[in-house]
């Protein structure tokens, strides 16, 4: 199955049936990929970490065979414009990008079932039967239950 998230946000509300029925695997697709998403954020989050405690223990080295004092402020600072630490911080803030994406997408489809309940309960309550202008409501519903029970007495 092809996944494109605006189709798979979109409602047909002339097939309610089959909305519903797609409903739960749709979802479940996007979770899937927000699940993958936030473990990915967990793994370049620790390779971050590992990256600059590299960095930082070779630049304690450093500074130590030349007989350079080190301060916490100035390591920090030069950890900052380390390569592979400004990869490591590109890479995770990218996988953020995707996490926070797909958050918003599983969002969304909570919304997509939420409307179709409420498409189905319209449905079932012949909101679409009427003419436009001529919705059914509850007092018009109850006075023809009303007339359909008199007009069977006899």
């Amino acid at each position: 199955m092809d996944h494109n998230f605006e189709d798979d946000v979109r409602i047909n509300r002339f097939q309610l049936d089959t909305e519903c029925e797609v409903q739960a695997s749709r979802y479940h697709y996007w979770a899937e990929l927000l699940a993958e998403a936030k473990a990915r954020v967990n793994r370049l989050d620790n390779r971050l970490k590992a990256v600059m405690a590299e960095a930082e223990l070779d630049l304690r080295k450093t500074a130590e065979m030349n007989g350079a004092k080190t301060t916490e402020s100035g390591i920090k600072a030069q950890l900052e414009v380390q390569e592979e630490v400004r990869a490591a911080r590109k890479s995770l803030a990218d996988a953020w990008a995707t996490q926070y994406h797909l958050e918003a997408g599983v969002k969304a489809l909570e919304h997509r079932r939420t409307e179709l309940s409420n498409l189905v309960e319209l449905y079932c309550k012949a909101y679409y039967s009427a003419p436009e202008g001529q919705r059914p409501n509850a007092d018009t519903e109850a006075a023809q239950g009303i007339r359909k029970g008199l007009n069977n007495k006899e």
